[in-house]
């Protein structure tokens, strides 16, 4: 029986098309990839998007998982509000322990959309899979490490109970952090070979060419394995802060934010967003409360009237820069 746990305000990427939820333990078809609730598996033999005959389940990419661990949801019964990895534990009337309902304040990121773009998603103690470290619990020896300012630095691996804190930011930020890493590891590796951080990179605006983005990895590759580590990334951002005025007034959280909301919705990857998306993105987060008043605005970012809203457009909009 499902849960009246109803997620708010999730990505309509992670919505299950039988029950139209978000994920709850969610399943991978076999052969043609479309995801499920687990529940719901139960009653189909065909795949209710594409009709291919079901031959078998798989976990999904463990990004997805996390994503959809991470998606506000609220009961319907006593109102009670979590995450759906927290509702699995959800009994009406019980109060929760401190860190559990509490957390659902609201997002200190300006945007809803999916978990992972606010920097939700959970990253406690890394495990030697996910790290790909040889002894992540306890400090790492010190190793010659990339260039910051024309000296160089040294790695720093994450351990112990606060690892934030050993790159000198908030645990909001290196959750954050840590769920882009896992977002951008498609192969589910534990490490960012080169194809994957040049994506990185160009979704978040660190490189615009080949060039710049092996110079990048390059940097990075303090191991010199020709694949990054978590800790290898996450040091050279710790030594490579962006110039405050190239983020236009945001944190470095909320403009990561602003480019992957902008990324997933342009469709054509060639930095315009048109606006059948700019209408699926403004509904799903929403920001209006119907098409018309998403055309209205569409029109009203599009400054230069030339039927795209260009990213530079977008980021001035988010940032609450445009009049």
């Amino acid at each position: 029986m499902h849960s009246l746990c109803i997620g708010q305000d999730f990505n309509e990427e992670l919505t299950c098309n039988i029950c139209m939820d978000s994920w709850k333990d969610p399943q991978e078809v076999v052969p043609c990839g479309h995801i499920f609730c687990k529940e719901c598996c139960k009653s189909i033999h065909t795949c209710s998007i594409c009709r291919v005959p079901i031959q078998s389940y798989r976990k999904p990419n463990r990004a997805l998982v996390n994503l959809a661990l991470q998606v506000r949801v609220r009961c319907g019964k006593c109102q009670w509000s979590g995450t759906r990895e927290e509702s699995l534990r959800h009994q009406c009337g019980v109060v929760e322990p401190a860190g559990g309902a509490a957390m659902g304040a609201g997002s200190p990121y300006p945007f809803q959309s999916s978990p992972f773009l606010h920097g939700t998603a959970p990253a406690p103690n890394l495990n030697p899979h996910l790290v790909n470290s040889p002894n992540p619990v306890s400090p790492p020896p010190s190793i010659p490490g990339g260039r910051a300012g024309g000296r160089r630095y040294e790695v720093i691996e994450p351990y112990g109970p606060e690892p934030w804190r050993l790159y000198g930011i908030q645990q909001a930020e290196y959750d954050h952090l840590f769920s882009l890493f896992l977002f951008f590891d498609s192969d589910e590796s534990g490490v960012l070979n080169f194809e994957e951080i040049s994506r990185l990179a160009h979704w978040l605006n660190f490189a615009h060419s080949r060039q710049d983005v092996e110079r990048i990895f390059n940097d990075m590759d303090v191991y010199g394995r020709k694949k990054l580590s978590v800790g290898e990334l996450l040091t050279w951002m710790k030594y490579n802060k962006p110039n405050p005025l190239a983020l236009y007034g945001m944190t470095q959280v909320q403009y990561n934010t602003v480019m992957l909301q902008f990324r997933l919705y342009d469709a054509n990857q060639d930095g315009f967003m048109e606006l059948d998306a700019f209408t699926r993105l403004m509904m799903q987060n929403k920001d209006v409360s119907s098409p018309r008043e998403a055309y209205r605005l569409f029109h009203h970012i599009d400054t230069n009237g030339d039927g795209v809203i260009s990213l530079h457009e977008f980021v001035l909009f988010r940032s609450g820069q445009m009049k």
